[in-house]
């Protein structure tokens, strides 16, 4: 297909899951809105590098699916007062995805809107004069070792009842911002600091369907030659059953 929108128009009446691999290069198009019902698209790059495949908008990306994708592409917004990404239906998921505004643009980077989700991880949000991830009435948003190539006005903005998990890698002047019951957890927060011996442990939800992984150091003194020497583990959020302990 010589289109983005082309190929979604012609296979997603027909097919519940859409899979498209963009060759390298640039496309100059407006993928526009994507309404098709019960289905989960995703577009990513054959080579999976970022660099090699372009997408450059003047209209807002909008998803009402069930599930939509984005891997290895960079998105430039050429429009000022344009949002690039908007996700007001099921859930979203982007990987290694470099999104650029124009540094004067009033409008937020990826919106997350009316009971959708998202997992953005590994990916480059290079922001205007408001937020990169902006969530309104979302579901839930998870945001990690997501970055930005300059720094930005305003990391993470959670609004009416939005709930935003974050860490501290992208460079903002303002890390988050809170308004009408939003709420924004730095991932670290989340988990706490094991108490005792215990040190460096971490807790974080690394994956979209809530695997739950802690990790860190902790010091043990052998009491003798063979003689068996053990220390109690303490968790800072509490497993519902027995976890794996490696």
């Amino acid at each position: 297909m010589a289109t983005i929108k082309g190929a979604i128009r012609k296979y997603a009446k027909w097919h519940k899951y859409i899979d498209l691999y963009l060759a390298d290069g640039t496309y100059t198009e407006d993928i526009g809105t994507i309404s098709t019902d019960s289905c989960t698209i995703s577009i990513r790059s054959t080579s999976e590098d970022k660099d090699k495949v372009i997408i450059n908008m003047a209209t807002m990306l909008e998803s009402h699916i069930s599930q939509f994708r984005l891997y290895n592409i960079t998105i430039n917004m050429t429009a000022v007062e344009v949002r690039a990404i908007s996700i007001n239906a099921g859930q979203f998921y982007a990987f290694n995805t470099r999104v650029n505004m124009p540094a004067d643009s009033g409008s937020a980077t990826i919106n997350v809107y009316n009971g959708a989700s998202a997992f953005i991880s590994e990916c480059v949000i290079n922001a205007g004069t408001v937020a990169a991830v902006y969530g309104n009435q979302a579901l839930h948003i998870r945001a990690y070792r997501c970055t930005s190539e300059r720094k930005i006005p305003i990391g993470f903005h959670a609004n009416n009842g939005s709930l935003i998990e974050y860490d501290e890698t992208i460079n903002a002047t303002t890390m988050v911002r809170e308004g009408n019951g939003g709420k924004c957890i730095r991932l670290a927060e989340r988990a706490g600091r094991v108490r005792g011996s215990m040190n460096n442990l971490y807790g974080r939800y690394l994956t979209s369907d809530g695997l739950l992984m802690q990790w860190g150091t902790i010091d043990i003194t052998p009491s003798g030659i063979d003689v068996p020497t053990t220390k109690t583990l303490e968790f800072p959020i509490k497993y519902e059953q027995t976890p794996l302990v490696f």
